[in-house]
């Protein structure tokens, strides 16, 4: 009789750890599964706001003519030194250039062909590339002014030799453009603009759904989520604000030109990562509030009860 009282007794032991380290396992997998979930969230939410900055930047960039408007903010003595360096008739020198820049409409050529590329790239409509016979019909219509500045005549020589030169850079760049068109344009388009913030908003409804199931409070899910949101639109500010001097460091100096053109960028990127950065800083301080609240809820609570 003692030895099957002992019996059940070790029985019940047994069953007991077993339930205990059942019930342990049910409830260690449910917060692995809300831990990977959050983890799988957060990354998604990065790459999703980063995509959808590049994607507001871009359009508003090609929409708004703003690197036609930045082309316009070009020195023209950067630019004149940039040509010198590829002149090799020593008649032509730096001031020759800078005077038959200010006497042609080349920034103005400059910007329609930009403007011709920015709307390709935004609905993919056909367009004139830019070409070696457009650059030469170019040339020749302001043979005039570049005679008269230099001494020097325009003939069939030098024509075959901007296009010896220039033909197959063009040519290669239109090509890959061409391939890569349609990738581009739905990078930019405003459904791929929607298509993000569609994720964003349903990544975020997910994640209230999974911690309210797991009793997981909602006030880390805020702060992880502004976090998430801040860490690209940082990254993309930090960059546009120092634009300037990490193309000065980046680029040789015949490149300095280039710079004069960041300033209309800067603000489009500063400008629609603003927006982005206020959502993720009122989110975060809405976690903080919150908590900071709940803390006090609770030790008004404990100093109740004492």
């Amino acid at each position: 009789m003692i030895h099957k009282t002992e019996t059940t007794i070790k029985e019940n032991k047994a069953s007991e750890v077993t339930n205990s380290t059942t019930e342990h396992n049910k409830k260690k997998k449910p917060k692995f599964l809300v831990g990977l979930n959050t983890f799988l969230c957060f990354i998604v939410i990065i790459i999703a706001s980063s995509a959808l900055i590049l994607n507001m930047c871009g359009r508003e960039i090609l929409i708004e003519q703003t690197l036609e408007e930045s082309v316009k903010q070009i020195d023209e003595k950067s630019l004149s030194a940039f040509i010198q360096t590829y002149v090799t008739d020593s008649r032509i020198d730096e001031k020759n250039i800078q005077n038959i820049l200010s006497k042609t409409d080349v920034m103005e050529f400059v910007c329609e062909n930009i403007g011709s590329y920015s709307n390709y790239l935004l609905s993919g409509e056909e367009f004139e590339p830019l070409t070696a016979d457009v650059v030469i019909e170019f040339i020749e219509e302001n043979k005039e002014i570049i005679r008269k500045e230099t001494g020097l005549k325009f003939v069939e020589a030098d024509k075959e030799h901007i296009r010896k030169e220039i033909e197959k850079p063009l040519a290669d760049f239109n090509s890959k453009l061409e391939n890569n068109v349609s990738m581009i344009n739905s990078t930019f388009s405003l459904p791929f603009m929607i298509l993000m913030v569609v994720v964003l908003v349903f990544v975020f409804v997910q994640w209230c759904i999974i911690y309210v199931k797991n009793s997981v409070s909602l006030i880390r899910l805020f702060k992880l989520y502004g976090i998430a949101l801040l860490i690209p639109s940082f990254i993309f500010g930090v960059a546009a604000l120092f634009l300037k001097p990490i193309l000065k460091v980046a680029l040789p100096d015949k490149f300095s030109f280039i710079t004069d053109i960041t300033q209309e960028l800067r603000s489009t990127i500063l400008l629609n990562v603003g927006i982005l950065i206020i959502i993720a800083l009122a989110m975060i301080t809405i976690s903080i509030t919150l908590t900071m609240i709940s803390e006090a809820s609770e030790a008004i609570k404990v100093k109740k009860a004492t």
